[in-house]
């Protein structure tokens, strides 16, 4: 059993083996959202006075909103354990969402869901499953700006049926840019998160992270790694720290972790890269 809550209040990730049989789960205090990252199974769900039986492949999803009892029977086409994914928010945590999304209307509920397909869904719990199994290796920001993004979409395409979760727009314009801009280079090297930039600047973790992309062209958490990654390549050619030195002075985990980013941005490795640069020293 692997999880993680990136720092978060009211948002976890679990990555959990479930045994075949007959689960019987009491009214919980959060939204739970399933996903089968094990074989299919067949899987048959009562909750809320409804029944489902049908078979759940890979990657199909389940939906069991907070405060409600659910008795779960599962039968595993392959072995007797399989892994599920399990995003889970309390309301509270959707409701900030909500709030910070412009969410207009009442208070945003979650519908009872059995076994479904949502593309978006997927993406993002093959992200988070990636993330914990290599260690957490791309930071509380890289979390936060996922269950964040999961938030918005379970406000858009599930809460409220015809409520509006407005986009922000505009960017962040200058003074707040170069304002969150100086933010990441002053604390490059620590475990900088959503809430930090997003304090910076005085809003909303959803507001943020959208207006920062328009004006940034990428995700904060692409930006925080392509700096570092940037951070760490002039140290290498100046011949002012070693690859694991420099790792950790940009904020990376360990030499192997630096070593994974600057290959996929610069197409090079840091050993590369130092030996480049004691070549031209040379001549």
């Amino acid at each position: 059993m692997r999880s993680d809550n990136y720092g978060l209040q009211g948002f976890n990730v679990l990555i959990s083996p479930v045994a075949a049989g007959v689960i019987d789960r009491p009214p919980v205090a959060y939204h739970s959202v399933g996903i089968n990252v094990g074989p299919p199974a067949r899987v048959r769900a009562a909750r809320d006075g409804c029944t489902d039986d049908s078979i759940h492949e890979i990657l199909a999803v389940d939906i069991a909103p907070a405060g409600m009892r659910s008795c779960v029977e599962v039968e595993w086409e392959q072995g007797s354990v399989g892994d599920v994914l399990f995003l889970r928010l309390t309301p509270a945590f959707l409701e900030t969402v909500a709030a910070q999304s412009e969410w207009k209307g009442r208070r945003p509920d979650i519908p009872n869901e059995f076994r479904f397909r949502d593309p978006q869904i997927e993406r993002i719990g093959l992200l988070f499953h990636s993330d914990i199994e290599t260690g957490h290796s791309n930071g509380r920001l890289y979390g936060e700006s996922l269950a964040t993004a999961f938030g918005v979409h379970l406000l858009r395409r599930y809460a409220g049926g015809r409520q509006v979760v407005r986009e922000p727009s505009g960017g962040l314009g200058k003074r707040r840019m170069r304002r969150v801009v100086e933010y990441i280079e002053a604390h490059l090297s620590e475990d900088i998160t959503l809430t930090d930039l997003a304090e910076a600047v005085g809003l909303g973790l959803t507001q943020f992270r959208t207006l920062f992309k328009q004006s940034a062209g990428m995700a904060p958490h692409q930006y925080v790694i392509m700096r570092r990654v940037e951070r760490a390549r002039e140290l290498l050619l100046r011949g002012d720290a070693t690859a694991g030195e420099a790792a950790i002075t940009v904020g990376f985990s360990d030499q192997s972790h630096l070593t994974r980013h600057m290959r996929r941005r610069l197409g090079v490795t840091p050993g590369t890269l130092v030996n480049s640069a004691e070549i031209d020293r040379t001549f």
